[in-house]
């Protein structure tokens, strides 16, 4: 997809739609959900997360979306140093991947956790590009077509990555889960 598709595509699956901005970059849409507001890259599928799908060789791809009480540039900025550290380390963008000290350490949320998206429930947004879809540098094989997923981005404080350290994603989200923990709210 190229961005204007990719820019269509978000925009079918998000409540708001999202205006393109630039950030060193990376495009990323925006949109303001009131007391929330919402950031989604739209160009880092072009990063290879090195994964393919199940039982075949077509790339796997991954725009990042985030969800804060906080204003969507600054979502937008988290967005775009996440896809810089992926970019930079050539770690794959996918469910699991913990990317530590992303923000500096008088923030209160320093470290970034793509995860699954939980937003939608079991399934999960995905685009499916067909063989001869797919065109540009770093877009994949166009014989093969391409699969573009969302992962979420869920920022985390010390204490919830020293737990995730220590017994897992899964155990940290059951946790974050039973303490009800706002997930949104990056002050905590």
């Amino acid at each position: 997809m190229n961005l204007a598709e990719t820019h269509y595509w978000l925009n079918s699956i998000f409540p708001e739609e999202l205006h393109l901005i630039d950030i060193g970059g990376v495009h990323i849409g925006v949109a303001d959900l009131g007391e929330e507001a919402l950031a989604c890259t739209a160009d880092a599928a072009a990063l290879d997360t090195g994964l393919v799908a199940h039982g075949s060789p077509m790339e796997v791809r991954s725009e990042i979306f985030g969800v804060a009480q906080a204003p969507a540039e600054v979502i937008a900025e988290v967005l775009s140093m996440v896809v810089a550290r992926l970019a930079e380390t050539y770690e794959p963008a996918q469910p699991g991947r913990l990317l530590e000290d992303l923000l500096p350490a008088e923030s209160s949320v320093r470290h970034a956790l793509l995860t699954v998206p939980y937003v939608w429930g079991p399934e999960s947004p995905q685009m499916r590009e067909q063989p001869g879809d797919v065109h540009g540098p770093g877009h994949g094989d166009p014989a093969l077509g391409r699969l573009t997923v969302l992962l979420q981005l869920v920022m985390l404080t010390d204490a919830e990555r020293d737990f995730l350290h220590e017994a897992g994603v899964s155990a940290l989200q059951e946790k974050l889960a039973a303490e009800d923990v706002d997930l949104l709210d990056w002050s905590r």
